[in-house]
């Protein structure tokens, strides 16, 4: 095979995790056999988020001192990274859109309920991706065979997945890095597709959509 093929491969490789959380989206019609497809849709967005959440829980208890060698494995490619993300929140802002507004009568308080949770763990989902990103291009081999970084952490050489969690929440919730320092052009350039998602998604998505509960 060619070093091109091999390449191909690399990037196009999708871990386990995010194969199964497809999967389990796909599973969304079994829910619209007791419910309506847009509450089938959400419900079926935050069963598979969970099953995804649960997965991450070994990750965070190892040390930091294995993350090097796991970051590139749970982390998809660019593409890939993005397109679920995309997709994730265009499934979810159409069932909500559908639930507040797409009907005569007015949702109902288990509706209500759903569309909060749904947009929360949405939130916690977007975000995460990101942080899994940023692990694996802070530990992506350079050259000579160490890792490249590209922010530094106040305090820790070796940063784990929390502090990359810290990092993608922190920017997700206020849009700036607070006492991390980034060194590199391309990390500003994803934090700042970030920060713009983020934006459109707590200013527009949920202030509105609270809004629209409130007085639903």
């Amino acid at each position: 095979m060619t070093q091109t093929g091999k390449t191909a491969i690399r990037q196009a490789r999708v871990p386990w995790r995010f194969v199964l959380f497809t999967v389990l989206l796909a599973d969304i019609p079994l829910f619209h056999l007791r419910f309506a497809w847009p509450e089938a849709a959400l419900l079926g967005f935050v069963a598979a988020a969970l099953v995804f959440f649960a997965t991450l829980v070994p990750l965070f208890r190892d040390g930091n001192g294995a993350i090097r060698e796991q970051a590139e494995r749970n982390d998809p490619d660019q593409l890939i990274s993005l397109a679920i993300t995309v997709a994730v929140l265009m499934l979810v802002l159409f069932g909500v859109g559908f639930i507040l507004h797409g009907r005569a009568d007015a949702p109902l308080l288990w509706q209500k309920i759903l569309v909060l949770g749904t947009l929360l763990v949405a939130w916690l989902f977007f975000n995460m991706v990101f942080a899994l990103h940023y692990a694996h291009l802070f530990y992506a081999p350079d050259r000579k065979g160490e890792y490249r970084g590209g922010i530094e952490f106040p305090g820790e050489r070796q940063p784990g997945y929390w502090d990359f969690a810290y990092f993608a929440y922190t920017l997700g919730m206020t849009f700036q890095t607070s006492d991390v320092e980034i060194h590199s052009p391309h990390w500003r350039r994803i934090a700042l597709v970030q920060s713009f998602a983020a934006f459109v998604f707590n200013i527009g998505v949920i202030a509105f959509t609270i809004n629209s509960l409130s007085g639903g």
